[in-house]
C-alpha cells in the first residue's frame, strides 16, 4: 500500500472505508465518505428498522450509487470498476 491510504467514516450503524492515493485531499475524502454513508442510510434504513434477517443481495444495487458518487467527485479508479 505504498502510495495508498485507507479512509474511514463511521457511526453507530456501519463503517464506510475508501482506499485512495495519498494525493487526494482529506477534506474531499471526508465529504465523499459522508455522501456514501448518507446515501446508504437513505436507501436501506427501512430494512434495518425491521429487525428481521436481511438478504444481503439487496445491497448489490448500491454499487451503482457508489460509482455515481465517485464519478461526481472525480475519484474513480483507473479501471472504472469497483472492487
Amino acid at each position: 500500500m505504498g502510495d495508498n491510504k485507507l479512509n474511514y467514516f463511521y457511526d453507530n450503524n456501519f463503517i464506510v472505508c475508501l482506499e485512495t492515493t495519498k494525493e487526494v485531499k482529506d477534506k474531499l475524502i471526508r465529504k465523499v465518505l459522508k455522501n456514501i454513508h448518507n446515501s446508504f442510510l437513505f436507501r436501506f434504513i427501512s430494512f434495518f428498522r425491521t429487525n428481521k434477517v436481511i438478504n444481503t443481495k439487496i445491497f448489490s444495487s448500491f454499487e451503482d450509487k457508489i460509482f455515481e458518487v465517485l464519478k461526481y467527485h472525480r475519484l474513480l479508479p483507473k479501471s472504472n470498476k469497483l472492487l
